[in-house]
Order: structure tokens, then sequence, then C-alpha cells
């Protein structure tokens, strides 16, 4: 018992820090932890547009969920040359401060590597996971973050740290995380990779605003670039935009959109089908509506993108549906009550329409259409 106790309980201050760093790097999370961490979902997920606000919403958020003596969050902007600090927030430095460390840490000529990290492609093994800072020195070999010379002046000099790089795919979408005297519990690790999710679906929306510019003019063009189904409708519940995958949802099943949006209107969030983000413009905001139908559902509209691009007749349409399922001739004939001639026929006239070789070129010209 007394080996155990001793085996158990660091001896000093010093130890017990480093104690909580190489602790387990899982930790459980109670009732309370998971009603918290579900609570800043909500908000987040309900957060007008807007990548500062966002930014500072997110913070005011993980603060109290991390306990940290210093929470942050910032953004990069890349450009051929090299990356800036696009925004940031956070519960204690200043803009100006980060500016100046970012600034100096790119005039060096360390803006191709920050510390642990690859701003311009981050590794595979950090993205989108918690890290405490025993896990990161080991990456940083040496180098020194851009907050390096400005955390002394805050008295984080010794600071443990734990963030998260939330990416879309190689890019990164922003740095969250924060810093401490003692180190981080492998419970707020926990707490960080639970909100991973959300943090990367949220900045990769914001981001998507963003970077297209979204005004009256150019959402529309803005919302094709969208592999799913998307449409902004205004709070009155008017449709303002759609691209051509929504359109083509819409044809299909008008009244099932129709209740979907009213849902979004009443309860002021998404729905089971359907991500729902807040806009803030002039006209008095809206929502972009981001549909997460099944891909089946999905592939259904591709095919009737299809179809009114090339011409195809309503019976083409099923057949292609079908297809692409992988239904034999034969299959195809017994569900559309035909014979499997004339399945055959159907099946060359999609060829020569769709410009396609066989039937796997079929589905993978869907396939182009469904974003999958």
């Amino acid at each position: 018992m007394e080996r155990r106790a001793i085996l158990g309980s660091p001896p000093c201050a010093r130890a017990a820090s480093a104690w909580r760093e190489w602790g387990p790097s899982v930790g459980r999370l109670s009732s309370a932890d998971v009603r918290q961490t579900i609570a800043a979902e909500r908000a987040l997920l309900c957060h007008p547009h807007g990548e500062g606000e966002l930014l500072a919403a997110i913070v005011r958020e993980l603060d109290p969920l991390l306990s940290a003596d210093l929470t942050q969050a910032y953004t990069l902007e890349l450009f051929t040359e090299g990356v800036a600090l696009r925004d940031y927030a956070s519960t204690r430095l200043t803009r100006a401060a980060v500016r100046r460390g970012f600034d100096t840490a790119i005039a060096a000529g360390k803006g191709s590597r920050f510390g642990s990290y690859n701003p311009l492609r981050p590794e595979r093994a950090q993205r989108d996971v918690a890290l405490r800072s025993i896990q990161l020195h080991v990456r940083a070999r040496g180098r020194h973050g851009p907050l390096s010379q400005v955390l002394p002046e805050y008295g984080l000099s010794v600071a443990h740290q734990m963030r998260m790089l939330v990416c879309d795919g190689t890019s990164l979408l922003a740095w969250v995380g924060g810093y401490r005297e003692d180190g981080f519990t492998p419970r707020e690790v926990a707490i960080l990779n639970r909100l991973a999710p959300t943090l990367k679906r949220r900045l990769s929306v914001e981001r998507l605003l963003d970077d297209a510019e979204i005004i009256h003019s150019a959402l529309s063009a803005a919302l094709e670039q969208l592999a799913r189904p998307a449409m902004v409708v205004s709070r009155r519940g008017s449709i303002d935009y759609m691209n051509e995958s929504a359109g083509a949802i819409w044809e299909a099943s008008p009244e099932v959109l129709r209740e979907k949006i009213r849902l979004v209107l009443r309860d002021g969030k998404g729905e089971p089908s359907l991500d729902a983000v807040p806009l803030s413009h002039s006209s008095g905001g809206g929502w972009l509506l981001l549909d997460r139908t099944s891909q089946p559902q999905r592939s259904e509209a591709a095919c009737a993108i299809l179809a009114r691009r090339h011409g195809l007749t309503k019976r083409e349409t099923e057949v292609l549906s079908l297809v692409i399922r992988g239904a034999t001739n034969l299959q195809t004939a017994c569900a559309l009550e035909c014979s499997e001639r004339t399945v055959e026929q159907h099946v060359g006239r999609l060829l020569g329409k769709l410009d396609c070789e066989n039937r796997a070129s079929l589905g993978a010209r869907v396939r182009d259409v469904d974003g999958f």
C-alpha cells in the first residue's frame, strides 16, 4: 500500500507538473463535462458568420473548459511566399503583441515552420488532435514558435501548452488551444478532442464564406463551388439562392424541403439532414443551409442534374440511377418492368449522351457531380 501511494503521488510541484504531462493521454469525461461540451458545440454552431467574432466565441467557450491561464485561437493567411497572421482572439494577449511575434518570426525566415508544425501543410499526425507540450517539444526539435518571445511578457515563459491544429484536409483552418503553468490533464485533452468535429465543421464553413467573399452578386457562384446541395434562406423563409444540386432536390421533393426549412426557421438550428449556419448581412441575416442527406439520396440528385444537362429522358434517368447502384441489366429490367433488351438500349444511349465508355464510367460521372 505504501509503495503504491509513493508511486501514485509525485513528491513536488515540478514532478506533479511532469506527472500531468506524462500521464495517460486519454481521459474520461464526466456527465457534467459532456453537458458543458454539448453546450459549447451548440453555441459555436449557431454563432453568426464572421471569422473574428467566431474565434472570439471559440476562445470564450474553451476558456472555462480548459481552465487555462491563456486561451487563444488564430488563423493564418497563406501566400506564395509564406504566411501571415489573419485573425486572432485571446483571453490575455493583445492583437498588437501577437502580430509583433508573428512579424518577428516571419522576418527571421521562420514562416515555413512555426515551432512544432508547418503552417503551409501540417503533418497528418498533428491534424485535428489535441497535443500537449511533451509531444510538441519532440516535434519542435529546438525551433521556437512565433509567440515564444511574446509569452514571457505575460508571465508565461515556462507555461505548458495544449493545442489543436484544426484542418480541412491538408489546409490549416485555425490554431486553437491554451497555455498554463501546470500541465494539462488527460481530461482536458479529451474535452478538446471531443470538440474537434464541431470546430472543423464550423471553421471550414467560415473559411468558405470568407474566401468566396460572399455578397449578393457573388453568392450564387460561391454556392456552386460546394460539393453539397446548399441554399441561402432569409429569416422570412424566402429562398434567395440555391446551387444546382439543391435545385434538383427541390424539384424532386419540394414539400419535404419546405418542411425542413420551416423547422430551421422555427428552432433556429439545423436538423438531422440539414446543417444551418447563421448569416449576418445588411438585409437582416438569414441561413446558409447545407444538405446532409445520405449518399443514395445525393446520387439521385446528381442523376437529376445530369438529366437536365444532357437531355436524358425520364426512363433513361431511372436506368442511370439503378446502374450506378450496381444493378445488372436483368435486375434493372425487373425493377422497371421492361425487357432486358430495352434496358440495353437505354444504357447504350446513356453512354453516348454522357460520353462514357462503359458502365463504370457512368458511376464516375455521377460521383463527379455528386461530390464524392
